[in-house]
């Protein structure tokens, strides 16, 4: 008898350290949150909400059910009914009692209850190489949890669910490839439309590829640099620096920790010298 982690609980889960072998989880076929627990009750005689995944999560817990008569009445758990058909593969199994909404559903659950800026926010963490940790101060690396080819298909077959049409607006302003918060933060401030508080910029791509000339090749034993933010048709690129935690994030939500250090200033520096 098998909870369904939902909502809330399960961006906490997917923004653990442990969503790395998470990802790696088999998606179960049958996506019906069905044989639940039949009782308030049965979930702490069966230990559910004491296993290792769900022991550390706040509480309450969220979790899909079915239908209204579906619902679990506790102190510990929060019931959302989702009436529509859900696509196959939307849940992993993490526990035998557990089952996690994937990624992708989680992402659009997500858009029924943060703004479109937070969500386009959302959208690249999940699809780039970061997690926040909790409270959104901090952040770790670990392995993208999906891709943007992933996301769209998986948005169409949900047509008709509350907040799919938010979640698709928000897909063409989201970018792969960015490693921390800071970067993401810059991104969305620079190509977000005016009404959702960006400049309007055309997309832009991440750690682009630039071809350096020969002797600074030589010089920097490298072919190439990467450009933490470009416009490879327009020929612009952007490097940032600290100043991205005062001044951009805080407004999208995201205090990225700051990039210390003497080679990391260095590093920074001489980039911005060969991409000017």
């Amino acid at each position: 008898m098998p909870v369904y982690i939902y909502h809330n609980s399960a961006q906490s889960l997917w923004r653990s350290t442990r969503a790395r072998d998470y990802v790696r989880f088999p998606r179960i076929a049958d996506s019906r949150p069905a044989n639940l627990p039949h009782s308030y009750r049965a979930l702490f005689s069966q230990g559910i909400l004491s296993t290792t995944a769900l022991r550390a999560l706040p509480r309450p817990v969220d979790i899909i059910v079915e239908k209204d008569s579906d619902r679990l009445y506790g102190k510990q758990i929060r019931n959302h009914v989702w009436m529509r058909q859900i696509p196959e593969r939307s849940f992993v199994t993490i526990e035998p009692s557990v089952r996690l909404s994937t990624p992708e559903f989680t992402y659009l659950q997500m858009a029924t209850v943060i703004s479109l800026p937070r969500l386009a926010s959302y959208a690249c963490e999940i699809v780039e190489g970061y997690s926040l940790n909790q409270g959104g101060r901090s952040f770790h690396a670990r392995p993208p949890l999906t891709n943007l080819g992933l996301l769209a298909p998986y948005l169409s077959k949900c047509a008709g669910a509350r907040g799919v049409c938010g979640a698709r607006k928000t897909l063409s302003y989201a970018v792969e490839g960015f490693r921390s918060p800071a970067g993401t933060s810059l991104a969305l401030l620079l190509t977000l439309p005016a009404r959702l508080g960006g400049y309007g910029l055309p997309t832009c791509a991440s750690n682009h590829r630039i071809d350096l000339a020969e002797s600074w090749e030589r010089y920097l034993r490298t072919p190439y640099l990467p450009a933490d933010l470009a416009w490879p048709t327009e020929m612009v690129a952007m490097e940032y620096d600290n100043i991205v935690r005062q001044r951009v994030a805080p407004p999208l939500g995201v205090t990225p920790p700051l990039r210390t250090g003497l080679f990391a200033q260095r590093s920074d520096d001489l980039r911005s010298q060969l991409l000017g």
